[in-house]
């Protein structure tokens, strides 16, 4: 372990890590406010535009609940480096169908908006635990605190900036979709476009993710034998780490709490620039 960590400088290893961070958690944003965008900006009802925002919120976070478990076990028994390449190349999928979506909103109304989010956080779900689980193994204790914390601070950069470029990669999709069909091009409109940039920072995120470099676990015990235990045992165990320490209970709930106010204050932005900002 200490050879591995040793003869790897920490840029190396942390570089690809929080590119791979970076890139998913801005697609999950900005897709979402593109979802939003496309229902809500034709939308005249603001009761109707609430449930849509209370639906989307359910069908962001439902995964979250359902799959976490079975998701974090998949990790225990398969190489993390590779559940992260192949739920990178998910999110690309994903991301495919998703600019179909946003292109034919119109058409086909929001139920597969919805599906296309719940399999975006489907991913999430799948690709989190993996990614969390790797990191005490890529870096020594000393080192830790850091990944953690430049890793954290590209994730809450990620979010903010993927709402934020949302309306931007829309503008500047509609601007290509104008420029060509000024020469006679028929294009697709800007939800598109918008998805296209999405797959592109797809792409962008599956080259970092076969740069992560492999652990030393995979070095010295990958070989030995896959994991032992079942789904059922898992739970128990994690249930009994998170509630036999007051203070990662506490910890944990309160980064639930905030959490649930951020999703709220959002969705509530969203519904007063709408209506209210007149």
């Amino acid at each position: 372990m200490q050879t591995f960590l040793s003869s790897t400088p920490y840029a190396v290893r942390v570089r690809p890590l929080l590119c791979v961070q970076f890139l998913g958690v801005f697609n999950d944003n900005a897709f979402k406010m593109l979802a939003i965008l496309a229902v809500i900006g034709s939308g005249v009802d603001p009761f109707r535009d609430a449930a849509f925002m209370f639906t989307i919120t359910i069908f962001y976070v439902a995964p979250f609940l359902l799959l976490t478990a079975p998701a974090g076990k998949l990790s225990d028994v398969f190489q993390k480096r590779y559940v992260l390449i192949l739920t990178k190349i998910w999110e690309l999928g994903v991301m495919l169908l998703g600019a179909f979506c946003l292109g034919n909103a119109g058409a086909w109304g929001v139920f597969p908006l919805l599906a296309v989010m719940f399999l975006m956080t489907s991913q999430t779900s799948f690709f989190s635990p993996a990614f969390n689980g790797i990191l005490p193994e890529t870096f020594s204790e000393r080192e830790l605190s850091k990944a953690n914390g430049d890793i954290g601070m590209a994730s809450f950069i990620a979010a903010i900036t993927g709402i934020g470029a949302a309306p931007l990669l829309k503008h500047l999709s509609g601007k290509i979709a104008s420029g060509l069909a000024e020469n006679g091009i028929q294009a697709p409109d800007a939800f598109f476009f918008s998805g296209v940039w999405l797959c592109i920072f797809s792409v962008i995120g599956i080259l970092f993710a076969f740069k992560v470099i492999p652990t030393a676990e995979y070095e010295q015990k990958f070989a030995e034998a896959k994991r032992k235990g079942s789904l059922m045992r898992s739970l128990v165990l994690g249930w009994r780490a998170l509630t036999e320490r007051k203070s990662i209970l506490l910890a944990a709930l309160g980064d639930a709490f905030f959490i649930g106010i951020g999703v709220a204050v959002q969705t509530l932005l969203v519904m007063f620039a709408k209506y209210g900002l007149k």
